[in-house]
């Protein structure tokens, strides 16, 4: 089972997180835009309980994905990052789905032990 999927343009950042997350005993996988997000988690037989997903992506953007997401309510939490950080970029991602909202840049360690804490919940 997939505990993190990380949806990320940014090759670097992604790896960064998923090192992260995986010394801290996530299993990970990454993609690199939504569209193949979406077809790694139509492959899985288990939905992950958590995806991390950038906003600014192409050829799909984060919002778009996660209403895509948010079409299959099996999926679990998700955690958005952006750039821009602005309010109203804030609620358009709460407003397609989004469960958090996090502003580039952001301490990793804090977003782990976040996701430590959600996963005792599950």
């Amino acid at each position: 089972m997939i505990d993190l999927l990380i949806v990320e343009d940014e090759a670097l950042l992604a790896d960064l997180l998923a090192e992260a997350a995986k010394l801290n005993g996530f299993n990970v996988q990454t993609a690199r835009d939504g569209e193949s997000a979406l077809g790694i988690l139509e492959a899985l037989p288990q939905p992950p309980y958590f995806v991390l997903a950038d906003v600014k992506m192409q050829p799909m953007d984060g919002l778009d994905f996660l209403r895509r997401l948010r079409a299959h309510p099996d999926w679990g939490k998700i955690y958005v990052i952006s750039t821009s950080g602005t309010p109203d970029d804030e609620e358009a991602a709460l407003a397609a789905g989004a469960n958090y909202y996090l502003s580039k840049p952001f301490p990793i360690e804090e977003f782990i032990t976040e996701m430590r804490k959600q996963n005792t919940e599950k």
